[in-house]
């Protein structure tokens, strides 16, 4: 399992993530943020936790010239942005409190705005090559004769969706039923062995969270499962890590004597090294399933 740890200091300093394999980093800690930051191979969350305080996503066009740029600004220091997180809208009841929502409305919303930023991104994309050819052609010769909806044309049909950042699609619900269905709901568009974010399950027994991860694969043993915000107890159990591809937790930097939670937010060795026992339990439970 492939697990990336939780950052908040996304900086060039000695709190920032340049010496992490691998770092999950918040949409909310870069949204303004302008200049670039050392980094290897990182996850970007949408920043969910933003719905609990009452304050609504950013547009999807908005999240995905973020995606665009932050994507380009990590191959400009050797780093790579593996994955960003769709624009999910968990099921519990604190955010279905500030939606006046229900499970089904925010698993249309959850699948819409995933949609909706891969569109924009295509778009960006597009743009961005066009704007590249027109400008190497006038430096070229300044004389030619070219028209940029020839350029747009030609740059469609060179397109390969291989060159965007990777949305990663989110499951959400509260039952085993509910991941099922929303599952359904995203069809064709979950590809074969795509990777698949699984959403809401912090706060569940292991037994709960098991069960989940095991009817979705049941459902689709083909996918690679990442799931998100996973607490240290749920991290723990063989039985989940042996069913997910990846996963990502900020419980690193939170660990603290009691009522200094937050005491480690910027000191990197210690999620570092909160990593590296998880990457060593998942070669033990490797170890353990070719056995088993």
């Amino acid at each position: 399992m492939l697990f990336f740890p939780g950052w908040n200091q996304p900086n060039c300093g000695k709190s920032g993530t340049r010496d992490f394999l691998r770092v999950c980093i918040s949409y909310n800690r870069i949204e303004h943020r302008k200049s670039t930051f050392p980094v290897k191979d990182w996850l970007l969350d949408c920043g969910f936790t933003r719905l609990l305080n009452g304050k609504p996503y950013p547009s999807t066009k908005k999240y995905a010239s973020t995606i665009y740029k932050w994507a380009l600004n990590s191959k400009l220091v050797g780093g790579s942005l593996v994955g960003a997180s769709t624009q999910d809208y968990p099921c519990f009841d604190e955010v279905i409190d500030f939606t006046k929502l229900d499970v089904p409305a925010h698993q249309r919303l959850t699948i819409h705005r995933y949609h909706k930023i891969k569109k924009h991104l295509k778009d960006i994309h597009l743009e961005a090559m066009v704007e590249l050819h027109a400008s190497f052609m006038e430096y070229a010769d300044e004389e030619c004769d070219y028209e940029l909806l020839d350029i747009y044309d030609q740059v469609c049909e060179e397109f390969d969706e291989r060159d965007l950042p990777y949305v990663i699609p989110i499951l959400q619900g509260k039952t085993a039923a509910d991941y099922n269905c929303h599952l359904s709901q995203y069809g064709d568009t979950i590809q074969q062995n795509a990777w698949v974010g699984v959403g809401g399950l912090k706060r569940r027994p292991n037994s709960e969270v098991f069960s989940i991860l095991t009817s979705i694969k049941m459902q689709r043993p083909d996918i690679k499962l990442h799931g998100y915000g996973l607490s240290k107890r749920q991290l723990d159990d063989n039985l989940i890590i042996g069913l997910l591809f990846s996963a990502d937790s900020a419980s690193g930097q939170l660990s603290g004597s009691k009522g200094s939670k937050y005491q480690n937010s910027r000191d990197p060795a210690i999620s570092i090294a909160y990593a590296q026992n998880i990457d060593e339990l998942t070669i033990q439970t490797n170890i353990f399933n070719c056995y088993a």
